[in-house]
């Protein structure tokens, strides 16, 4: 595990006229192992946007859920942000989480 992530959860937020905010709150920091797994570009909107699928493989932590995010700061390309698909614990138990991820290029959520 060689990859540095700061480990995120939504704060439930409300804006000023009372809807919801989407903002996150800083959990944790950990060691983790990113894995790409499949990249592709679409077309949508008359531009075309990429969409990157990872796999993060870290150290169980209760609580992690699918709503939650990983952020990266990475020297060479700055912050990357990965929002969870879905948690995997390979042979049910609690030592490992895989978690699917897809990376996103804002810090916005999902």
């Amino acid at each position: 595990m060689r990859h540095r992530l700061l480990l995120q959860s939504p704060s439930g937020e409300r804006g000023a006229a009372g809807q919801a905010k989407r903002t996150f709150v800083d959990v944790a920091t950990v060691w983790a192992s990113i894995e790409p797994q499949r990249g592709r570009e679409l077309f949508a909107g008359e531009k075309f946007a990429n969409e990157i699928t990872v796999v993060v493989r870290m150290r169980f932590r209760q609580g992690v859920n699918e709503t939650w995010r990983a952020v990266r700061n990475t020297p060479s390309q700055g912050i990357e942000y990965y929002g969870f698909l879905g948690i995997v614990r390979p042979y049910g138990v609690a030592r490992e989480m895989v978690v699917a991820c897809k990376q996103m290029t804002t810090g916005e959520g999902v």
